[in-house]
């Protein structure tokens, strides 16, 4: 089966309640040794076998296999790719022209004029 977890509870009201998830028993034993009216209970990952065991009634629980990707949901997770991926280059390209411009403004200014940009002195 799966990994086995432990889920650390404590008493809140009068009921208790999870509080956490650890791998470790050891963890789990301190928190019980913590006092406060801390407990754990083990779990197996992924094991379905103590799904039925409710006093008053019994609801058999079987699981759906996970749906396979469709063509639709895989041509939105390939958009959200390519977008990502051309967003993250554009952005370098504004980078690497910001730095250009900052380059070219602290060179001196030559001694063309450029007559179209000239004010008019009308």
């Amino acid at each position: 089966m799966g990994q086995t977890v432990f889920v650390l509870s404590t008493l809140i009201g009068n009921e208790q309640r999870p509080s956490a998830v650890v791998t470790s028993e050891y963890s789990a034993d301190q928190w019980v040794k913590s006092g406060n009216d801390n407990d754990w209970i083990s779990f197996e990952l992924d094991d379905l076998s103590l799904t039925g065991m409710a006093d008053k009634s019994i609801t058999p629980f079987k699981p759906k296999p996970v749906p396979k990707i469709d063509d639709v949901e895989k041509m939105r997770r390939d958009t959200i790719k390519t977008l990502t991926d051309s967003n993250a280059q554009l952005q370098k390209t504004v980078e690497s022209l910001i730095e250009k411009v900052k380059q070219l403004q602290g060179k001196k200014a030559s001694a063309f004029e450029n007559p179209l940009l000239q004010k008019d002195s009308e």
